[in-house]
């Protein structure tokens, strides 16, 4: 005559990173039944007012950007190695254990060329320009002859031959954009600019 009563749970598929969870903690587990651990979201004492904080926040909240201490540096020289283990996190949430292995992958799946990177050389804008229109999938039309291109610069011979098909499909898309006219492609990118260009990318 007495009902028993049962605590049920019932799981929100949209809000569950996998189907697996601990039945005493209710954590998240893996497909070897080790818990999935929350990225700690990267908040940067530097970045407060900055042209490029929207940006830089939004890649820190969703864990492309992490910080071992509370400084981004955001008018800083970003790195190539560096600059392709950002691109390939956010694309394809890779994480490797070295700036080499990022590279390495980088040319495996297409993105660079052999002994096109070197993993502490500041990374200049028409090499940006090339890591971002390859990770789009759009090498091949890069590759097309650069006459095919219009490229509405001054300082378009200064742009390196190879890198003039990116370089325009990077503008069309306005993945970056010319400073008074001039694209200055051998010009240092800054760890913010990296960001905008990274989350122009991720938009499109």
């Amino acid at each position: 005559k007495k009902p028993k009563f049962y605590l049920v749970y019932k799981l929100n598929p949209r809000n569950i990173k996998s189907p697996n969870f601990d039945a005493f903690s209710f954590k998240p587990l893996d497909y070897q039944g080790k818990p999935i651990e929350e990225k700690v979201k990267a908040s940067f004492a530097d970045i407060d007012g900055h042209w490029a904080e929207e940006e830089i926040q939004l890649l820190a909240n969703l864990g492309v950007l992490s910080a071992e201490d509370d400084k981004f540096n955001p008018d800083s020289v970003i790195t190539e190695g560096n600059f392709v283990k950002l691109l390939l996190t956010a694309h394809r949430g890779i994480e490797n254990d070295k700036i080499q292995d990022y590279i390495d992958t980088a040319i495996r799946i297409g993105w660079a060329k052999e002994g096109e990177l070197e993993v502490n050389r500041p990374l200049n804008r028409e090499k940006m320009a090339a890591l971002l229109i390859r990770s789009l999938g759009l090498e091949k039309a890069a590759a097309i002859p650069h006459t095919f291109f219009k490229i509405s610069t001054a300082d378009e011979a200064a742009i390196t031959e190879i890198y003039k098909g990116h370089v325009a499909i990077g503008l069309g898309l306005k993945l970056m954009n010319p400073s008074a006219g001039n694209f200055n492609p051998k010009q240092n990118v800054t760890k913010a600019q990296a960001a905008v260009a990274l989350v122009r990318v991720l938009s499109n």
